[in-house]
């Protein structure tokens, strides 16, 4: 997309909320639009922040955060109120101290709150000392009134996450729960293959009959694990809080036990509906401070410190009926514990061990395994683990990309992922189309550029043509290749000019809202 293209979406009402279906494409016109100092791009990106690897790439891009400062003194309140969400969002301590003087000399109660919170969301001593001694400035008239009691509560909120509570713990289920996990839509009938007590299997996931949290760690397809609470419920507050507070509470006493009250937040999930009477923020609201009413004391709405989520997400069919989960946030996932950086572009981990479990008919055991543009490592890790849960370790990782600040985080991520010393590990800065292998493979597996965030279709035209004359003589013959792309009609023309390549197999799997294909290739 270009900024042009961007900026019109982020104009239209909802706009920001409805580009996160693009995020891909829209975030790096965002960040050239921030710099042009476009209110409504810093809200853009305020959103796609709350993923990890997008608030890297901004903090990174922000270099010494002068555009950041500055922007934080913008003569647009609106500006400045973007700024700061987006601080709290990249949680850098060192954005305390400007946004604490930012805070004393802001002089339009539109953006006070903003602040608030961000200084809230940074947690350093300085800004919880500091809004330990805020004062919020009563309303000079009636129409200040508004301004005033959001203020106030966003300062009750940003003490309420560093506030100590009961503390909490989480040993494992008690009993048998049913769970409904997530994964990337196409690797449903994968997922439950790992997994045992499998009661369905729908499009997205799995419900299963969970025994312990442990054994739910050796499945490395799920992303998500959540507990049915309601469903069919109408989208109103007061209903929602009828439905799911009691239920809530009563699971967290089961499986975290201790003194109450839990903490939680509520998540409203699904895209913004423009016609809708309540937005999304509010119905958030709401919802929160009806469930802390009905669970009589038991709860605490705390979205800066919870332990738990009550998520609300609209039925397919009937947008106005809700299903109720609760999503548990004291289990520990260790799975990708060995994720100690990423590239924007990376695959997320659970998508590359499912991709591998849908090659896994024809992977080979002991393989020597190559990836030409690596990027964080991710497939090669994921590759080696599998072959570790078979018994057989690969013999050789061979990692290839032209960014040394990729290998550098491969490097990092391999070490973490403690893949063994029977694994020999090889890590080279190339063009993968300028590099001449010294010892072909048994599998290559990539994650191609898509042609969005990462290059363009134009430069694709020459990758992909480059990377099909290559892989005859990259993998032994009669060996495997797995490309994960966006770009499926360009490698289906770039494949087809190849004598020595035979596609075994194309799937689609589901990404982040793209639906990226997957081909398994012999080479001949």
């Amino acid at each position: 997309m270009t900024s042009d293209e961007v900026l019109t979406i982020l104009r239209e009402p909802n706009g920001s909320e409805r580009l996160m279906a693009k995020a891909e494409e829209a975030f790096a016109p965002s960040l050239s639009l921030l710099a042009q100092e476009e209110a409504a791009a810093a809200a853009f990106l305020v959103r796609v922040a709350k993923q990890k690897q997008y608030r890297q790439e901004i903090n990174e891009w922000l270099g010494d955060r002068s555009l950041l400062y500055r922007l934080l003194q913008s003569e647009d309140a609106k500006m400045r109120k973007n700024i700061a969400r987006l601080i709290g969002r990249l949680m850098e301590a060192r954005d305390a101290r400007p946004l604490m003087a930012a805070l004393e000399h802001e002089s339009k109660r539109l953006a006070r709150p903003s602040m608030i919170l961000a200084l809230g969301a940074l947690k350093t001593p300085q800004a919880i000392q500091f809004l330990s001694r805020y004062e919020v400035e009563p309303a000079k008239d009636i129409t200040e009134e508004k301004h005033e009691k959001e203020e106030r509560e966003a300062l009750e909120k940003a003490l309420s996450g560093v506030r100590k509570g009961p503390v909490h713990t989480f040993k494992d289920f008690r009993s048998p729960v049913m769970l409904e996990l997530r994964c990337a839509r196409g690797l449903e009938n994968q997922l439950a293959e790992e997994l045992t007590r499998v009661r369905r299997v729908f499009q997205g996931g799995v419900i299963v009959e969970a025994e312990s949290w442990t054994a739910l760690q050796k499945s490395r397809l799920w992303r998500e694990a959540l507990l049915p609470l309601a469903c069919g419920v109408m989208r109103r507050p007061e209903a929602i809080a009828e439905a799911a507070a009691s239920q809530m509470a009563q699971e967290l006493e089961t499986l975290y036990g201790g003194e109450t009250p839990y903490t939680f937040r509520v998540e409203i999930a699904g895209r913004a509906n423009p016609e809708a009477a309540v937005s999304r923020a509010e119905l958030a609201k709401a919802t929160a401070r009806e469930m802390v009413k009905a669970a009589g004391g038991l709860l605490v709405n705390a979205p800066g410190n919870y332990e738990a989520e009550l998520r609300v997400e609209p039925q397919s069919q009937n947008p106005e009926l809700v299903n109720l989960y609760l999503k548990l946030f004291l289990p520990s996932d260790q799975r990708f514990a060995y994720r100690k950086g990423m590239i924007p572009a990376s695959i997320h981990p659970a998508n590359a061990a499912g991709v591998i479990r849908l090659a896994a008919p024809y992977l080979k055991p002991g393989a020597a395994v190559m990836d030409p543009c690596c990027g964080s490592g991710t497939f090669l890790i994921e590759r080696a683990i599998y072959g570790k849960a078979q018994g057989v370790i690969c013999k050789r990782l061979v990692g290839v990309d032209i960014y040394g600040k990729a290998l550098k985080i491969a490097e990092g991520n391999i070490k973490a992922a403690h893949l063994g010393a029977g694994t020999a590990v090889r890590l080279v800065r190339s063009d993968f189309l300028e590099w001449n292998i010294e010892e072909t493979v048994d599998e290559l597996m990539a994650n191609l550029p898509f042609g969005n965030r990462v290059g363009s279709h134009k430069e694709n035209l020459r990758l992909y043509q480059g990377l099909a004359e290559k892989l005859p003589a990259w993998v032994k013959p009669g060996g495997i290749a797995v490309l994960y792309t966006m770009e499926g009609r360009l490698l289906d023309r770039c494949l087809a000019k190849q004598e020595r390549i035979q596609i075994l197999q194309r799937s689609r799997v589901e990404a982040g809202g793209l639906e990226p294909k997957v081909f398994i290739i012999r080479i001949l």
